[in-house]
């Protein structure tokens, strides 16, 4: 995926505490680290909050307009169109920002996937993990339209063969480690830490 200047990601979360305090202020996805992030979608202050990093490590950042609240589910996407990065609410455009350089990987040497942690022996700053539920996680190299992802965000799709869905993750297993991807790159997953993984739970989208 490095140097990909066309791409979206996404995901349903619903936040069980207020966002801004304490272990609130938490990780929902990240590609890369903290200090060089190809994306950084994260709570901060009671808002959702977007960031990227170029090859220069030039950071540029968009802050969503709707409230990060407890007990509130919310559909999050992060994409980048050419020299755009947008945040999108719902199916709604919330901020916007020019972005240059090289980006998605140029900075990032080592680059993982993290969903709700910011390593995977840790899952969030204070330990514990994004404090609440994070369910459809799909990520593309093209930009999806608000919408196209107000159609489909509280749909569970079928197995994909789409190529430009590079993950998919439905978070629909429901016991053990392994979380399936259900797009055509198979890049399966890892609940992380073992002595203190994440909990199953009904999710937020029927299967």
């Amino acid at each position: 995926a490095t140097g990909l200047k066309t791409w979206t990601v996404e995901a349903l979360v619903k936040p069980n505490c207020v966002p801004g305090a304490g272990e609130c202020i938490d990780t929902i996805l990240l590609y890369g680290t903290v200090a060089k992030p190809a994306f950084h979608l994260y709570t901060s202050n009671a808002k959702y909050v977007g960031k990227i990093e170029d090859s220069a490590g030039t950071e540029f950042t968009v802050v969503s307009v709707a409230a990060a609240a407890a007990g509130v589910e919310r559909h999050l996407a992060l994409s980048r169109n050419s020299n755009q990065l947008r945040m999108v609410v719902d199916g709604a455009q919330e901020a916007s920002t020019v972005i240059t350089g090289n980006q998605f990987g140029a900075s990032v040497g080592a680059v993982a996937l993290y969903v709700g942690s910011r390593a995977a022996t840790v899952r969030g700053t204070d330990g514990k993990g994004f404090p609440g539920v994070i369910d459809e996680t799909r990520f593309w190299k093209t930009y999806r339209s608000p919408t196209l992802l107000n159609t489909y965000k509280q749909t569970d799709l079928p197995d994909v063969t789409d190529p430009d869905l590079m993950l998919y993750y439905k978070f629909n297993e429901g016991r053990g480690t392994t979380i399936r991807d259900h797009s055509q790159s198979r890049a399966n997953g890892t609940l992380y830490p073992a002595a203190n993984t994440p909990i199953w739970n009904a999710g937020l989208v029927t299967p």
